[in-house]
């Protein structure tokens, strides 16, 4: 997003896009190609502003943009009813997830002399502490799935063979103290001061966490300090977001799972690295055979799974508010296109 806004293009059905900024909106303006070989769009010139929570809610409460999109779900459920709108919401294909620092080291935010998250019992005593279906329940109501893998059932290379992710604490308990952990240590979550969804899951987390002796310490940053953080893995745990927006699991697995190594493995920010899970992706970015480049997924993902690098827990919607008169469907992979729409 940022690259565009300093890079504007457009030459389809819009084109000519215009950045303006008001204060800390950005607006982007494109005039419809009267020239586009495809079918001529509605709108003669359209208008999308990029903005923050607070600009969104003062806007809705003036009801004076025809769509909303990309906005906090407390805003969805607060103007949901607003006389004017539609209400949409639609499985999607990202994924919210935790990451797991998994370096073997320890680090400012880790109470032991050695990281406990480095060994795969630990991070899966974490994984069945954690209750996904409340969780998803009590913050998102019908608006998001609790998730078992890192790509949605809507996704090509998602494992229908792997099992819903259940609390378990008593099995968490015995994995703790098969590698001596029992009494338990502290590790800390980090998340956005302005974030009140994942405030909300780390209230929860730190409540899951407390059964097996684990104290979760909750940490409000700015972006900056997030980003500092996350870019040099001096963290224990903190919140993350990916969507295969083209509905294949290739980016996910080749960006996430892969060990950060050349071009593979760009949002690896847990330190995770597994020698056969990388090779299978290898082998699956060359495999054009479809049911192969599936049963290849599949294994990545059950493999991926069994170690717990990250834990998964909930599909979002893609949720948005739509003026009554304006034409419009939501779409899955979260894009929207003005030449889609019309009155």
């Amino acid at each position: 997003m940022q690259y565009f806004l300093e890079n504007p293009i457009g030459t389809g059905p819009y084109m000519n896009p215009q950045i303006t900024k008001i204060e800390n909106i950005k607006i982007v303006t494109l005039s419809r190609n009267d020239k586009y070989w495809g079918k001529k769009p509605y709108f003669k010139k359209v208008q999308f502003y990029i903005c923050d929570n607070q600009n969104i809610e003062q806007f809705m409460m003036k009801e004076n943009f025809d769509l909303f999109v990309w906005f906090d779900l407390n805003f969805y459920l607060k103007y949901q009813n607003l006389k004017n709108y539609n209400k949409l919401s639609t499985a999607g294909l990202r994924t919210n997830f935790l990451i797991l620092n998994c370096l073997d080291k320890k680090n400012d935010y880790i109470s032991l002399q050695t990281n406990p998250l480095a060994n795969e019992l630990v991070r899966k005593a974490i994984y069945y502490t954690i209750n996904t279906n409340e969780i998803v329940n009590k913050i998102f109501s019908d608006n998001a799935t609790s998730a078992n893998q890192l790509v949605s059932p809507f996704v090509i290379g998602f494992n229908p063979k792997i099992p819903k992710q259940t609390q378990n604490i008593e099995f968490a308990k015995r994995l703790l103290s098969s590698v001596n952990l029992s009494s338990g240590f502290s590790i800390t979550f980090h998340y956005l001061i302005q974030d009140k969804i994942w405030e909300k899951i780390a209230i929860l987390l730190q409540d899951y966490l407390k059964a097996i002796n684990i104290d979760l310490k909750l940490i409000k940053v700015d972006e900056s300090e997030f980003f500092k953080i996350r870019k040099e893995q001096n963290f224990s745990m903190i919140p993350f977001s990916l969507s295969s927006a083209t509905g294949d699991a290739l980016f996910i697995i080749s960006t996430l799972i892969h060990t950060k190594i050349e071009s593979w493995g760009y949002y690896n920010y847990s330190g995770f690295s597994d020698k056969q899970t990388d090779e299978l992706i290898e082998k699956v970015n060359e495999e054009f055979d479809e049911q192969k480049r599936i049963a290849l997924y599949q294994k990545i993902m059950e493999l991926t799974m069994d170690k717990v690098p990250y834990i998964p827990l909930y599909w979002p919607n893609v949720i948005a508010l739509c003026r009554k008169n304006l034409k419009w469907q939501i779409r899955s992979d979260e894009r929207v296109y003005a030449f889609e729409m019309s009155y």
